[in-house]
């Protein structure tokens, strides 16, 4: 993923910036036991619908185009988004209402890739519009909790480096006339999916790399609360001291999501066994004030690539990459979070239908979308 802009190093580098960190390329090696052919699933960026009967995430199987695909939790019906002819769509997620899907453009095009924007459409792929229009790789798109903005990251292209994007900051749209507002100014390496605190001015974040940390300062993944519109360095949420014993200290904490009241918050982390020694690989938490965060999975020993909370936060749904599975397949479950009860879904081999059956042509601008606010 060193030096050049192909489409797809540039997708995959900002997938792990989007739904998991760079430590999970450690786990990410094929085994020398495997023999025959391998099937190559990868799944990523996965959200539930408002209702919680359906789950959007992307999916390129056997090497197919990546896609956004819906899947129906109650009928198994597995259908897809097929983007016009010079664009990839990623990183789907729904309005609270369920009215608007938001995602980002990518373009196939190497030269422009400093050009992916994000744009939001209808739950059946008609009235596709993108609302932004500013250069730099934008991703993690959502919508504030009034439905009026969406809040994304957005990067720096390097040349250089191990990922294609990074300095990645937040900002939020206006979906009706397009200008951007910046509200970060952290420069980051890598950023998780946002989430924000129903006070509307609260963010929610998983990151890895602050710039401006002082020397001594732990640097190492963790979820981060920041004020909308404030400068300097936000404070991370989560210690992980005596009262875990079972979660592995040195792997941070990861991919924060958060209930539709804003009451439970939920991470990823790395799970240890009782004799210290031996890990069970990530697992999801909630979060504790006093310490003691109860664990909320049992996935067999695997590296968590997304996940999403569902509106009403009974149900967890996780990609996972289980340890000894090829490097490429990849796994959803749900989780019934009350009883602790583990679903793993057995995916079509492919959609059975498209969703939009005919792909747009060109996309329209919303009005206003090359203007930021003053300062900004």
């Amino acid at each position: 993923m060193k030096g050049s802009f192909r489409p797809l190093a540039f997708f995959m580098a900002v997938g792990l910036a989007a739904c998991a960190f760079l430590a999970a390329l450690s786990w990410l090696s094929e085994h020398p036991e495997e023999k025959g052919p391998v099937h190559k699933d990868s799944i990523s960026c996965i959200s539930f619908s408002p209702d919680g009967k359906k789950l959007l995430f992307n999916r390129r199987k056997n090497g197919a185009r990546s896609l956004i695909h819906v899947y129906d939790l109650e009928t198994g019906d597995l259908a897809a988004y097929q983007p016009p002819a010079g664009e990839r769509w990623a990183m789907a997620k729904y309005s609270a209402d369920g009215r608007s899907i938001v995602f980002s453009v990518f373009p196939d095009d190497p030269q422009r890739t400093d050009r992916m924007q994000v744009a939001i459409m209808g739950p059946d792929g008609k009235h596709v519009r993108k609302v932004t229009a500013s250069d730099g790789p934008k991703i993690n798109p959502m919508f504030s909790r009034s439905g009026d903005r969406i809040i994304f990251a957005k990067g720096k292209m390097r040349e250089n480096g191990r990922t294609s994007a990074a300095g990645f900051d937040f900002y939020e749209v206006d979906v009706r006339t397009g200008i951007e507002t910046r509200l970060t100014w952290f420069n980051l390496f890598s950023v998780s999916p946002p989430c924000e605190f129903p006070d509307g001015k609260t963010l929610m974040f998983g990151a890895y790399g602050f710039p401006g940390m002082e020397p001594g300062v732990d640097n190492s993944d963790n979820v981060y609360l920041a004020r909308k519109g404030e400068r300097g360095l936000p404070r991370p949420l989560i210690a992980l001291g005596d009262a875990n014993p079972l979660i592995n200290k040195g792997g941070g904490v990861r991919n924060p999501l958060i209930s539709s009241d804003g009451k439970n918050i939920l991470f990823q982390a790395s799970a240890q066994k009782p004799d210290g020694r031996h890990g069970e690989g990530d697992q999801y938490y909630q979060y504790s004030p006093a310490g003691t965060h109860r664990r909320l999975t049992n996935l067999p020993v695997s590296t968590i690539w997304s996940a999403s909370l569902s509106r009403d936060g009974r149900q967890l749904a996780v990609v996972f990459h289980p340890f000894r599975a090829p490097a490429q397949v990849k796994k959803i479950a749900v989780c019934d979070i009350e009883n602790g009860t583990l679903r793993t879904l057995n995916l079509p081999e492919g959609p059975s239908h498209l969703v939009n059956r005919t792909p747009h042509g060109a996309i329209r601008h919303v009005a206003g979308a090359m203007k930021e606010k003053p300062g900004e």
